[in-house]
């Protein structure tokens, strides 16, 4: 993981939840960081398929350390899925 590839996340997650007023669902971050890294942004992460679009191990890695240092949280949503929050702190 980079510092970079890790503030880019939290900034995203951050924006999205200002925006939209809601949790970012785990899938809806892969498929955001992976476009977003398809159109230039300064992350270097691997992807590959998996069942409901492209996913990246080094991600998980990512938002684990973000979890760690408590600038993000990661919960189960009402349908099951894990979503992640900016941690209550760092908003």
């Amino acid at each position: 993981m980079t510092t970079r590839s890790a503030q880019f996340v939290l900034a995203l997650v951050r924006k999205y939840n200002r925006r939209w007023g809601r949790p970012l669902s785990m899938g809806v971050l892969h498929r955001l960081v992976y476009f977003a890294q398809a159109e230039g942004a300064p992350i270097n992460l691997s992807f590959h398929l998996h069942k409901y679009g492209p996913y990246s191990p080094e991600l998980e890695d990512i938002l684990a350390d973000l979890k760690f240092f408590r600038k993000v949280e990661v919960r189960l949503g009402p349908g099951g899925e894990a979503e992640v929050v900016p941690a209550p702190a760092s908003r």
